[in-house]
């Protein structure tokens, strides 16, 4: 499982060896095989605008520049 993109509904087709699927919608659900993340998320009425994949054992690399990003102010009603 290494997903390149999230993928859309009916416009990305899966690939036929799961292993070799890199549209995360068409993956299996981690924590249940039976479901595809797609129909995780169907179920949940919810949908994936980002995704970052961790590897296990993966490290940051010591040169890579950190980019802090500034959270925007949370603008509330009343």
């Amino acid at each position: 499982m290494n997903p390149t993109k999230i993928g859309q509904s009916g416009v990305d087709e899966p690939l036929g060896n799961a292993d070799d699927e890199t549209t995360m919608i068409h993956q299996e659900f981690l924590l249940d095989p039976s479901l595809s993340v797609e129909q995780l998320l169907l179920g949940a009425q919810t949908e994936a605008i980002d995704f970052a994949r961790f590897e296990m054992g993966e490290t940051a690399d010591a040169t890579e520049e950190v980019v802090e990003q500034k959270a925007e102010p949370i603008k509330t009603c009343g």
